[in-house]
């Protein structure tokens, strides 16, 4: 019972360096809740490791929650993983877009302006390679694989 208090006591009074930290650094999806709950757990990893004073406590606990959020951060940004993270789609709410074969007015001008910023911002020799595209002309693989890089790059930078 006596570390259970002891956690308590001392959670709120590094509060204030979690309430920081969480304003300095954004970790996406995560609410109040969640960056108090991590230093929940990074407060009870510390009083495990070792037994020292509350001054030196506090100091080791900036530096490693800080550590924490930035090694999670990487994490979840990491080229590789960065699929792992995205926000999903709920299925019921867009069944209807995913069974309805006519386009309504507004997804044909969504549809057309996409098309036309994306046009407007690729080069000359890209330009033709989507006007081909579009007219049903079958590219070569290298020209799909590099008008698709550009297309992707201009809609995602």
């Amino acid at each position: 019972m006596e570390k259970e208090e002891q956690l308590v006591r001392l959670f709120d009074k590094v509060q204030a360096i979690i309430n920081k930290n969480s304003k300095l650094y954004f970790v996406k999806g995560w609410e109040r809740e969640d960056y108090l709950q991590e230093g929940r757990i990074v407060l009870h990893q510390l009083l495990e490791q070792d037994d020292f004073s509350e001054s030196t406590l506090y100091v080791r606990f900036k530096v490693k929650f800080k550590q924490h959020l930035i090694d999670y951060i990487r994490r979840t940004q990491a080229q590789k993983r960065q699929y792992d993270y995205t926000t999903g789609i709920d299925v019921h709410e867009c069944a209807e877009w995913l069974t309805n074969t006519n386009n309504s007015p507004e997804h044909e001008l969504v549809y057309q302006s996409l098309e036309s910023e994306v046009f407007t911002q690729l080069s000359p020799l890209y330009q033709s390679l989507l006007k081909r595209q579009l007219s049903g002309e079958i590219l070569e693989k290298n020209e799909r694989s590099r008008l698709k890089k550009e297309i992707k790059a201009v809609l995602f930078a």
